[in-house]
């Protein structure tokens, strides 16, 4: 159906290329929000860990 589509609009067959970059950028569109939930929880873990790591640093400095 959408090889039908784009030949229709351009004028000229799908090839290998094409159907590789329309399935990445669908790809990526569907996973985009759920990357972007990801990134998100890796960042407030990351920075957890950064703030127990300083603190950690600082009450063995301090004795």
């Amino acid at each position: 159906m959408l090889d039908y589509i784009v030949t229709l609009l351009s004028g000229q067959q799908m090839n290998g290329l094409d159907y590789g970059a329309v399935g990445g950028f669908m790809v990526y569109r569907l996973l985009q929000r759920s990357i972007n939930r990801i990134l998100i929880k890796l960042e407030k873990i990351i920075v957890i860990y950064i703030a127990i790591f300083l603190g950690y640093k600082l009450y063995q400095f301090l004795g």
